[in-house]
């Protein structure tokens, strides 16, 4: 008895075990006819749809599939022993090579960025996205820049290496008016993206390409010359860059890119002031007002600029203190009810009552310090202070608060160069703690403000986030920002360990093991990046670049391999040559004008596809590939850039 239920178990283990190859062969064969797809119209999009969600083109009716698990049960199971061992055995590896297989999929913003969103309601990621991808592919865990705010790149430390892929000269335009051209790469890339490229010029667009390549092949450097990879990056990186791309700035003749590295305005400022200001990721991630297109255009249509035009801001660009407070209206929300702005020199140069648009319910008195009395007369309209600011404030100014954005929401206002001190200085050891002015007041500048048992000082705020930036800029980086402090205390214990005679304590098949791990886990780290370019003046663009950044010219050829070539293709073939042995390729490549007109577009684009085609062959199995189309450089132009992503798999 015991034997036979025995048996019927080790049958229906048969049938289950067969019945999920048959599944698992199903749902391989439905994949691959999803990757065949080429040309998307809406009766296939329902059907991929399918796909997605794992079910069969063409389902079996009830009374087939009972049939066929009569049948099946009539005649027992189909596998015998040694079938079935061996089944488990290729399902076992199967599951095994699932876990070691790297995945790219998208969050909420980068879906929302996707080219299938209709253009009104898509919001486009910004190129530092991309290159926050590109170091976490590089670094792992122990990127200082991770790409969490888009997407989701799970088994990091399986990627192979990355290839990316920068054509200059066409733009989103140009890819969604030719996709259908575009046939191998509608195979090969599952993740399309509308980006807002940095710069107007090559040099920009060099300058910030190679922040990810310098940052990899020169980790060690950076972090003892900086303290730390963040602490390095926030020294280098162009704050602005992409701010610039997103507000109309105008081009400086004199601004090469470097401005934000300017010499400081005096004596006492240690580095430039413009290292501080928020990147354009950062004012998103904060909450910040920004004219982008899609969701946050809709709900920041009526706000208006500081400035119909700005300049480019600079290290002698003048910062002024701002502070607003608030009461709450009969719609539910904190609308203006009183602004202050000072100069560098604490002194007042705008101060004023706002009458609110809608009737105050609560005036929020502990708070704001705004009484009913303090109300009585003013007639102060938001636009007229809108109006006031505009002719106020110069076109470089920088802007100085405590959590700024909540100031400029109830100002309905937007400005490119922010330094928000809740940012800047962090004590808690956590970026998504801000610590109260008040605290960081008493902590750095030993003031007790906000004592007023009638409401907060809009003064005296924005005074304490001016004096607490001033501080900053005379201690260095990492000063009052306690993860970029315990960063370096880590990296230098870490250097003094390495130094230790520790090391040449140990047994030499201990020393040996030891060293093979260390290779082992940064291997993709220490090797070479490649670039890659097809064009004399992004050759020399790249070459300045890097001289301009590593001191050890020496040091910086053998880390950094730049291919000048004479043409599109023959960089291409370049890159499939060389592309295995770098942790990181980049291919640079331009497309002329004159290749765009209307008689010559269609055959240019089939042959871009086919370069992409070629250089997706070329990579390795869990290589990252990205293709970004940059646009085209011109103080006129508006067009966004198009990014495409995927990870190649194994199959």
């Amino acid at each position: 008895m015991k034997s036979s239920k025995k048996e019927a178990r080790l049958e229906n283990k048969k049938r289950k075990l067969e019945a999920l190859v048959k599944i698992s062969k199903l749902n391989e064969s439905d994949n691959e006819q999803k990757r065949k797809k080429m040309e998307l119209t809406e009766e296939t999009s329902k059907v991929n749809k399918e796909i997605d969600l794992g079910e069969p083109l063409v389902k079996r009716s009830k009374s087939n599939d009972s049939a066929t698990k009569a049948d099946e049960s009539e005649r027992g199971s189909v596998l015998s022993d040694e079938d079935y061992a061996q089944l488990k055995r290729e399902l076992k590896h199967k599951k095994r090579e699932l876990k070691n297989v790297p995945k790219l999929r998208m969050k909420l913003f980068g879906d929302n960025a996707l080219l299938t969103i209709p253009s009104p309601n898509r919001t486009p990621i910004l190129f530092t996205d991309i290159q926050h991808l590109i170091m976490y592919g590089l670094f792992g865990s122990s990127s200082p820049c991770v790409p969490t705010r888009w997407c989701h790149l799970e088994k990091v430390n399986k990627i192979s290496h990355t290839v990316v892929v920068v054509i200059d000269g066409l733009s989103l335009y140009h890819f969604s008016s030719h996709e259908s051209l575009l046939k191998s790469a509608q195979q090969i890339f599952e993740h399309k993206l509308e980006v807002v490229m940095p710069g107007k010029s090559s040099d920009e667009m060099v300058n910030e390409i190679m922040m990810v390549p310098l940052t990899n092949i020169f980790r060690d450097d950076l972090i003892e010359k900086y303290g730390s990879l963040e602490a390095a990056i926030d020294s280098i990186k162009n704050p602005v860059l992409m701010v610039n791309s997103i507000f109309p700035v105008s081009d400086s003749e004199n601004n090469d890119g470097k401005s934000t590295t300017a010499t400081a305005k005096n004596d006492t400022e240690v580095f430039s002031r413009t290292q501080l200001l928020l990147s354009a990721l950062q004012m998103i991630d904060e909450g910040y007002p920004l004219p982008l297109r899609g969701e946050l255009a809709n709900r920041y249509k009526e706000f208006v600029m500081t400035k119909d035009k700005y300049e480019a801001v600079t290290a002698q660009s003048p910062m002024f203190g701002v502070d607003c407070e608030m009461c709450r209206t009969s719609v539910g929300v904190n609308e203006l009810t009183r602004i202050s702005i000072i100069d560098e020199n604490h002194e007042s140069i705008y101060e004023t009552l706002v009458c609110p648009r809608n009737k105050i319910v609560d005036y929020l008195t502990p708070f704001s310090g705004i009484t009913p009395e303090m109300m009585k007369n003013v007639t102060k309209t938001l636009a007229e202070v809108q109006a006031d600011i505009r002719k106020l404030l110069p076109a470089d100014a920088i802007l100085v608060g405590q959590s700024l954005h909540s100031d400029l929401m109830a100002m309905r206002m937007m400005h490119p160069y922010v330094i928000d001190t809740s940012v800047i200085f962090n004590i808690s050891g956590d970026r998504r703690r801000k610590s109260k002015l008040q605290t960081l007041a008493h902590e750095f500048l030993g003031e007790a403000i906000q004592k007023n048992p009638l409401g907060h000082d809009s003064i005296e705020d924005c005074s304490a986030s001016l004096k607490l930036t001033k501080l900053k800029l005379q201690r260095g980086i990492d000063f009052g920002d306690a993860i970029l402090a315990n960063s370096r205390r880590v990296n230098e214990r870490n250097r003094n360990e390495s130094t230790s005679s520790e090391t040449s304590n140990l047994s030499k098949p201990a020393a040996v093991a030891a060293s093979t791990a260390a290779s082992t886990s940064t291997n993709k780290m220490d090797r070479s990046t490649a670039v890659i370019t097809a064009n004399d003046e992004f050759t020399e663009a790249y070459e300045r670049t890097v001289k301009d950044k590593i001191d050890d010219n020496q040091a910086a050829d053998k880390k950094v391999h730049i291919y000048k070539n004479a043409s599109n293709k023959i960089a291409v073939q370049k890159t499939c040559e060389v592309a295995l042995n770098h942790a990181l390729t980049l291919t640079h490549l331009n497309i002329e004008s004159s290749k765009l007109v209307n008689e010559k577009v269609e055959k240019t684009m089939k042959k871009v596809d086919k370069w992409i085609e070629n250089l997706w062959n070329s990579a390795a199995p869990n290589a990252l590939f990205v293709v970004v189309f940059s646009g085209q450089y011109s103080p006129d132009s508006s067009s966004t850039g198009a990014a495409m992503l995927q990870i190649k798999s194994k199959a």
